[in-house]
């Protein structure tokens, strides 16, 4: 249950997309593996989950560190039209939006920060009705280093 008090001495909520408020991770692995079974690889979803968090060319570059080299440029785009048209699929994730709520209440300011690309994260916005959540959305083209730099959370 969110009180009020969670909210004291807060100028603003920052969420991440990917988890946070949309329910994307197993999407996210089925949309890569589907790219990656090209090229005759397919990706154990416990190591994938141990490494939710870096960045799609990260994790592929441990990929390559044990499959070889790999065209990692074809195999982000292949996933990331698969995330595309399967974007009506996603679930929010209603604790997010309880804590998005409370804070707009409170007269909070509320953004996302997303190290996703822009057509993700805005066509997810959109899908789910979610743009009256937000006054900021940040993705991964409005910063020269994604996560785990700060870049993100960053005046723009």
């Amino acid at each position: 249950m969110i009180t009020n008090e969670l909210f004291d001495g807060i100028e603003a909520v920052i969420v991440d997309w990917d988890g946070t408020v949309v329910d994307s991770h197993d999407a996210n692995y089925t949309a890569l593996n589907h790219a990656l079974r090209q090229h005759s690889v397919q990706l154990d979803r416990r190591w994938y989950h141990e490494h939710v968090g870096l960045s799609i060319v990260d994790l592929l570059n441990e990929v390559t560190a044990v499959h070889g080299d790999l065209p990692i440029a074809r195999i982000i785009a292949a996933s990331r039209q698969r995330l595309i048209a399967e974007i009506h699929r996603l679930e929010p994730v209603p604790a997010t939006l309880e804590l998005l709520d409370h804070a707009q209440n409170r007269g909070l300011p509320c953004a996302v920060a997303s190290g996703a690309i822009a057509p993700l994260v805005t066509g997810g916005i959109r899908t789910l009705h979610l743009a009256h959540q937000f006054t900021a959305v940040v993705t991964r083209e409005h910063v020269h280093h994604g996560k785990p730099a700060p870049d993100l959370y960053a005046p723009i």
